[in-house]
Order: structure tokens, then sequence, then C-alpha cells
């Protein structure tokens, strides 16, 4: 009977899948999105001009109330998530996608706030410019930069000069700031490596000098316990007891060193 009902149940229980949700923050960097988001206060204010401003409809309102909530929680999102997903994307697609969504949300604004959308220009720049090298985030928020300062000439030729401080100024120094941390950030992470190797050599060199003094002592030992086997069997046994404390120690002291080699306890 028992057997009968082992044959009908699966020999394995499906893996419990992890929801979506949970899929979507695994390993998410709450510091990066918090420091990111606190210069959103500047977009806090487009929102407050819409507000007391009596040019604007209710619904116009509505929906720059939307467009910023959005844009926001998704730069939240962007770079809390930057090196986690989607999964098995590199740096710079992952930070292209996040840069073409915003771009996006920014896009539907205009019809709201026209030439004020440059106001998110220096946020698009930041997404590139803190994820990925400067050889390939200048030119896109270079060319972003021309593109809005020929809109803003178009439209409303008064605006270009603050325009441009917004599309250009504001955008390039990101980068720069950008380009600057990755730099420290590599330059830290090779130290750490380094570090980790120097560890790795220290616990090599104490090894074989551990490994080599327990050699000799046991070598040395078990001459004495051989030369005194038929004169003196107490002195070859208690050598011998020695011996195989000797080894078990060794073993052990090796064991721990080889882990420590394995998993170095250094910390950044």
């Amino acid at each position: 009977m028992d057997g009968d009902l082992r044959g009908l149940l699966p020999d394995h229980a499906p893996a419990r899948q992890e929801p979506k949700l949970m899929r979507l923050f695994k390993d998410f960097q709450f510091n990066n999105a918090i420091f990111a988001s606190i210069w959103l206060v500047f977009l806090a204010s487009v929102l407050v001009q819409v507000y007391v401003s009596g040019e604007f409809s209710a619904v116009d309102k509505a929906w720059m109330t939307v467009c910023v909530t959005v844009f926001g929680l998704l730069y939240f999102y962007a770079f809390g998530s930057m090196d986690t997903f989607p999964s098995g994307w590199g740096q710079f697609p992952r930070a292209l996608l996040r840069w073409g969504i915003l771009f996006v949300i920014a896009l539907v604004s205009v019809p709201v706030i026209k030439t004020g959308v440059v106001t998110y220009a220096p946020y698009l720049a930041a997404v590139l410019g803190f994820a990925v090298p400067w050889k390939k985030s200048l030119p896109i928020v270079v060319a972003t930069g021309a593109a809005g300062a020929f809109a803003v000439w178009r439209l409303s030729p008064q605006d270009l000069g603050w325009a441009c401080f917004l599309l250009f100024f504001m955008p390039l120094l990101l980068v720069g700031v950008g380009a600057f941390s990755q730099y420290d950030e590599s330059r830290y992470q090779l130290q750490h490596e380094l570090d980790l190797a120097q560890q790795r050599e220290d616990i090599a060199s104490d090894v074989h000098d551990l490994l080599g003094h327990s050699l000799t002592v046991i070598n040395l030992k078990s001459e004495v316990a051989r030369r005194a086997l038929h004169t003196n069997a107490e002195q070859a046994e208690r050598e011998l007891k020695e011996i195989s404390e000797l080894s078990r120690l060794g073993a052990c002291r090796g064991s721990r060193n080889g882990h420590a080699h394995a998993h170095p306890n250094l910390r950044w």
C-alpha cells in the first residue's frame, strides 16, 4: 500500500516560486536610490509652479501630478536596481532602458509645461552618468541637449538661456561627477582585490611553514621512536603518541588555514 502511494507521489516537491514583486526588489540598493532621489525636490518645484499658476486647468495639474510622481518613483527604482534588474543584462542596456522610460515620461509632460520639460534633463543625464562610462553616456547627453535646445529655440527663443543651463551645464556636470565616482569605485575595488591576494599569499605562506615544521618534527620523532623501539618500548610508545597528536594538530591547522585561504575575512 505504502509502496503504491509512493509511486503516485512526485520524487521532489516543486520549487517554491519567488513572487515577481520580490524579484523586482531582489538585492535592491536602497542607499543608492535614496541618495539619488534627494535631488527630486527640484523637480517637485515644477509641480508647485503648475499648481500656483492660474494658467493651468485642473486636468493639467492632475496630469502633471501623475507624470512627476511616476517619474520620481521610477527614478528611485532605477538607481536602486541598476546592478540587478533585468537579470542577465549588462550595465549599459540596463541604464539605457531606464533612460528611455524616463525620457518618454518627460515627453508626455510637454503638452502641459511646454519648454519646462527641460527640467527633466539633469535627471536623465544622472541615470547614464553614474551607471556607464562617460564615453558612452556623453554622446547621448549631448545629443539630447542639442535636440532640446533646438526645440526650445523654435518654440520659445527667449527661454533658450536658462534652458541651455539645464540641457548642457547641469547634465555635463553630472556626467563628470559620475565618471569620477566610477573611477573612485573601481580604484577601491582594485585595492580590495589586491588586499585579498596579499591575504591569500600570507595564508599560503603560513600553511607552508606550518606543514614544513610539522613534518620536520614528525621525522625526528619517528627516528627517535624507531631507535627506542627495541630498547625502550615506553619511550617509543610516547613518541608515537606525540607523532599522532602532532599529525592531528597539523591537519586541523592546515584545514583551518585552507578555509581562510578560500574565504578571506576582509570586509568592504
